[in-house]
């Protein structure tokens, strides 16, 4: 791509960045504003990077490091007990993320081997853990089961691991049944957002996960389009874009 091509004007920046606050597409952006699709990919790669940055940050700042090696295994030992999920279930899956509500706050983690590892020891132990913390909700997971492939939202023949789409992901507690799992209203919204906002992806690179999780806490935090919009461009502004 040529340099030049990336030098936006701010009238153009500013398209994009509407483009990007009414969940449009690189291509619906590009078809629908006549800007050529390399600059709005571009664009929207350095929101999603700001974002990723800014939510990663916020989210270890307000949990802390005890969420992972003590609060976490600990609900997944107590969701074992009251059978809200088997202990198959938890040794068999390959967990892709975890949504955690706080304190009306929604917060994403991708896959740890080492939270899975603290939840398996966890259940097997029947121990608690140290670091619990009862003000701290997990409310859903998201995995793929181990023996089932990866499939795109289109497709449903098998793809290589490096993918994923949410037409195969499993949601536990599972928000979109007729009659869902009672819990906390901000996990609810947010998976709602979140299936609107990522379906329009016939298929999302693992590598790349993060930063569409954290564009939807975003979009979540800010659901009026136009307070998105002010809020992407201070952001890219604060980290020199603009």
């Amino acid at each position: 791509m040529d340099k030049k091509e990336l030098d936006l004007d701010i009238e153009t920046q500013k398209k994009i960045i509407e483009a990007f606050a009414k969940n449009l597409t690189e291509n619906e952006a590009s078809s629908q504003s006549g800007i050529s699709l390399n600059l709005v990919k571009e664009q929207y790669r350095k929101i999603r990077e700001c974002l990723q940055v800014i939510y990663t940050q916020e989210a270890y700042s307000t949990l802390g490091d005890d969420f992972i090696t003590g609060t976490y295994p600990q609900l997944c030992k107590e969701w074992v007990e009251s059978g809200l999920i088997s202990e198959d279930t938890l040794a068999n899956s390959v967990e892709l993320f975890h949504i955690v509500e706080h304190e009306g706050q929604v917060f994403t983690f991708l896959f740890s081997e080492e939270m899975h590892n603290k939840v398996i020891e966890a259940v097997n132990n029947g121990m608690r853990s140290a670091g619990d913390d009862p003000a701290l909700k997990v409310l859903a997971r998201i995995y793929l089961p181990i023996n089932e492939p990866d499939c795109t939202i289109l497709d449903i023949k098998p793809i290589d691991d490096n993918n994923t789409s949410i037409k195969n992901w499993t949601l536990r507690p599972n928000w979109f049944d007729e009659e869902p799992y009672e819990g906390c209203e901000p996990v609810r919204s947010f998976c709602w957002l979140m299936k609107e906002v990522m379906q329009k992806y016939p298929s999302i690179p693992r590598s790349e996960l993060e930063y569409y999780l954290k564009e939807c806490e975003f979009k979540h935090e800010y659901p009026d389009v136009n307070q998105r919009q002010a809020e992407v461009y201070n952001m890219l502004e604060s980290a020199g874009y603009l």
